[in-house]
């Protein structure tokens, strides 16, 4: 299961760095553009390590937003 988790977490970091390069052209920014991977789906997502994914990055989403005002 672990095994799994990390080539799933792997296959993710190479699908966001080809988004990443991909927006790099688009958007002119000096910043580094940040992207954050969700579910919009109204049940639970099926896979466990899909999930513990997703829920980590919803996390870093709301902590960033929650940062703003600051």
């Amino acid at each position: 299961m672990i095994v799994l988790f990390e080539k799933m977490y792997i296959f993710f970091q190479q699908i966001y760095g080809a988004l990443l390069w991909s927006l790099g052209r688009i958007i002119k920014t000096p910043e580094v553009v940040k992207i954050y991977a969700a579910s919009f789906l109204n049940k639970p997502l099926e896979n466990g390590e899909t999930r513990r994914l997703i829920e980590t990055e919803v996390e870093d989403l709301l902590n960033d937003i929650n940062e703003i005002p600051r």
